[in-house]
């Protein structure tokens, strides 16, 4: 018996390792049987190893001694076992990298954290791929934040009948589906998977028209510098359906418009135009109004006094060093202070966004509340004409420059007017935290307030390169130099004890 026990133990220990690493490696059914059995060869050599000494002990112990030892060990082993069963119920996750590479993103866990209703996402690749692997540790995380999350792994080798029930024929296809609606994804991200769970969710698609013919920014164009396209395809992830309106070939704005945005008028919108959009307003529709300095000027004055407004006939400059880290001038301010009390900004904490080229924009009506404000040394320009900008405390708008406001109409019309359009052009609309702000800013205006949040990153390369000398010292001290210093410590140990 002397000499199984530490056997026993030894045993437990190799296994235990064991299935620890194959468990970060591939979590098959492998990896989790030598755990266990690991685990219980270990707790076993413990007991017979309390019981050998109990043995030994029986005869000089008192009774009432040994029952006390054997008491211990069950409740030792019943506080293990309460501690195993929190644990199960009651995961925590912590996540150290830098990226929080392992962390869902808040936008996220807030759409998980609504479910209602069950979502089954399911993964059709090879048994032991990497996709597979990555899918396990990514949908783990959607799992903790909500029990409707059921994931799914299909190898269409081995299963082709579920494959082609499915209409499967490719490795690497993710299918999100909810009831009797269906996503099919190709890539495996997190963004990608969040937006199919908020499609296949959503009761209905809210309906965005983006007015034309005066020189807005083009919906359809994902090329061009200034086109919309990519913002456009952020909607539509969004789950929202997107349109463009010719006011004036309309008899009026349609009945299905939930939001009606102006993006970037060059020229000025004529006047049955403005009576439509004041005759919505008055019904209660909700309007993202965003505007340019030194354009379309008497359509911006028609604005302010619709809205009681102030948007200023200036331009916003920054002399801040911060912009030009980020590779910005003087006049593509920085904001980096938002409304904490405004849903659309409440989140977006000291985060950055860029504006190139705008123009103040302040509330001066109840109802209305400054959403996004430039670095404090920042000043709205008033002399447009002069070249070389001072700032005139008399004449300028001192900083922070409010650039955004949001607010609420007496008809209850949610209307958001920003001193810029170009930051949600394909140019910028990734630049920062640029877009967080215009689709937080769209979710509030079509009262989705549960979309609102900080949306998923892409993926970050973070690995180190190593040059040869670097590698070869890390072999030497890892491999060579570390066991040999592990055996010179036992062995002297071992000398001394002799």
């Amino acid at each position: 018996m002397k000499r199984i026990v530490p056997l026993i133990g030894a045993i437990g220990v190799v296994l235990l390792i064991a299935g620890i690493g194959l468990v970060y490696i591939s979590a098959g059914i492998v990896a989790y049987i030598l755990t266990g059995a690991g685990g219980a060869a270990l707790i076993a050599s413990l007991v017979l190893r309390i019981l050998e000494v109990a043995r030994i002990h029986e005869g000089t112990r008192p009774r009432k001694e040994r029952m006390s030892l054997v008491l211990l060990i069950v409740i030792v082993l019943v506080i293990v076992g309460i501690l195993n069963f929190l644990g199960i119920r009651h995961s925590a996750r912590f996540d150290l990298t830098a990226n929080k590479k392992y962390s869902l993103a808040p936008q996220t866990v807030k759409v998980l954290q609504g479910l209602e209703t069950d979502v089954t996402i399911s993964v059709f690749d090879k048994k032991d791929s990497p996709l597979i692997s990555k899918a396990r540790e990514l949908l783990k995380g959607y799992r903790h934040y909500s029990s409707k999350i059921k994931d799914v792994y299909i190898d269409p080798d081995r299963q082709p009948d579920k494959a082609r029930e499915m209409g499967v024929s490719e490795y690497g296809t993710v299918i999100v589906q909810s009831g009797n609606r269906t996503e099919r994804l190709k890539k495996l991200e997190e963004n990608e998977i969040t937006n199919a769970i908020i499609r296949v969710t959503s009761e209905r698609q809210k309906r965005i028209y983006f007015l034309t013919g005066h020189g807005e920014h083009n919906i359809n164009d994902e090329e061009g510098a200034d086109g919309y396209g990519l913002a456009r395809k952020e909607l539509e992830n969004s789950n929202h359906t997107v349109d463009e309106l010719m006011l004036l070939a309309e008899v009026d704005i349609p009945d299905d418009c939930d939001l009606l945005v102006v993006a970037g008028p060059k020229r000025e919108l004529l006047t049955p135009e403005r009576e439509k959009i004041k005759e919505f307003l008055d019904k209660g529709g909700s309007l993202l109004f965003m505007c340019n300095p030194r354009e379309a000027d008497s359509t911006v004055a028609w604005l302010e006094n619709t809205l009681g407004i102030d948007i200023g006939n200036d331009i916003v400059v920054d002399v801040s060093m911060v912009g030009k880290i980020f590779g910005a001038n003087e006049f593509m301010p920085i904001a980096s202070e938002y409304s904490k009390t405004h849903p659309i900004t409440e989140e977006m904490g000291n985060n950055a966004t860029v504006f190139p080229l705008a123009r103040s924009v302040s509330a001066d009506t109840t109802g209305f509340e400054e959403i996004v404000k430039t670095l404090p040394r920042s000043w709205g320009e008033t002399d447009i004409d002069n070249e070389q900008f001072k700032f005139e405390p008399d004449k300028d708008v001192p900083g922070p420059v409010p650039l955004a406001i949001a607010g609420t109409m007496k008809s209850r019309a949610r209307v958001a007017v920003f001193g810029d359009s170009d930051f949600a052009s394909n140019t910028y609309i990734s630049f920062m935290m640029n877009k967080d702000l215009f689709l937080n800013t769209i979710s509030w205006l079509v009262e989705e307030e549960n979309k609102i949040a900080i949306r998923p990153k892409q993926e970050e390369d973070r690995r180190i390169t190593l040059t040869r000398g670097q590698s070869r010292t890390i072999f030497y001290i890892s491999v060579i130099a570390l066991p040999l210093v592990a055996l010179l410590v036992g062995t002297v140990i071992w000398w001394r004890r002799r």
